[in-house]
């Protein structure tokens, strides 16, 4: 959306400020409210683009393909948590992501962070699992080899992305049920138009299940652990870096 639009926008949505309830004499209020209209139908601006600031349905996407399968595990629930419809693109191998422009954009950089997230609290498991001498070893002392420290890496991932996956799911249905009440809500609005962009597509999509491991029950707890510790905020801009998630 370019500057100008914004800042149309912008001078609408401080014309619909000038109430009443606001300070505004009935004149003022009923004088703003028709210039707001007039500057409504002159810009073909909707109820919905103020409610949005102009924001359209767009697609993001990202790439599919990590050694763990991390992100097309947690794809789905950073979809919902995001209000995006979400899937995975065959022939470019990418995850693709389909909300408002800040809602797409919000889910490809959750879906990154998260991953980061999960890979550095499993070197961190490893780092705390300890080495020996002669020979690296679990927390209780039985000789480890490579193979059985590659388990328990993995271990720790699939209950790390369990774990996420649960929460993200579990604030979005919270958030569904809030708004369930209201068929005005914004997140209802928002839900319809990104269905019927969807639709537009003329997409089928196919359920898939991510293959689960016969996972070492103690990596897998520590991995739930770490992905309670997760947190998932937008990002934000400190020092021209944006922060990263989690601990």
């Amino acid at each position: 959306m370019t500057d100008n639009r914004k800042g149309i926008l912008a001078k609408i949505k401080a014309l619909l400020a000038k109430t009443t309830v606001n300070g505004c004499t009935e004149a003022e209020a009923m004088a703003a409210l028709d210039k707001a209209r007039q500057m409504m139908d002159a810009y073909d601006v909707t109820d919905t683009d103020l409610a949005f600031d102009g924001e359209k349905v767009t697609q993001e996407r990202v790439d599919r393909d990590d050694p763990d399968n991390i992100r097309w595990q947690l794809c789905s629930g950073v979809g919902k948590f995001c209000d995006c419809r979400v899937w995975g693109e065959r022939a470019t191998d990418k995850i693709v992501f389909l909300g408002l422009e800040t809602d797409a954009g919000f889910a490809a950089w959750l879906l990154d962070t998260l991953e980061q997230f999960v890979r550095r609290q499993s070197l961190q498991f490893l780092a705390d699992m300890g080495r020996a001498v002669g020979g690296e070893t679990d927390l209780f002392g039985a000789p480890l080899n490579g193979a059985d420290r590659e388990h328990k890496r993995r271990s720790f991932v699939f209950g790390c992305v369990t774990r996420i996956a649960e929460r993200l799911r579990k604030a979005a249905a919270e958030r569904e049920i809030k708004s369930a009440g209201n068929g005005r809500s914004l997140v209802v609005v928002k839900n319809a138009l990104v269905t019927d962009a969807f639709r537009k597509l003329n997409i089928t999509l196919r359920s898939t299940r991510s293959r689960g491991i016969d996972a070492d029950p103690y990596a897998f707890g520590r991995g739930q652990q770490a992905g309670d510790r997760a947190n998932f905020g937008r990002p934000v801009n400190g020092g021209g870096k944006t922060l990263a998630i989690g601990r």
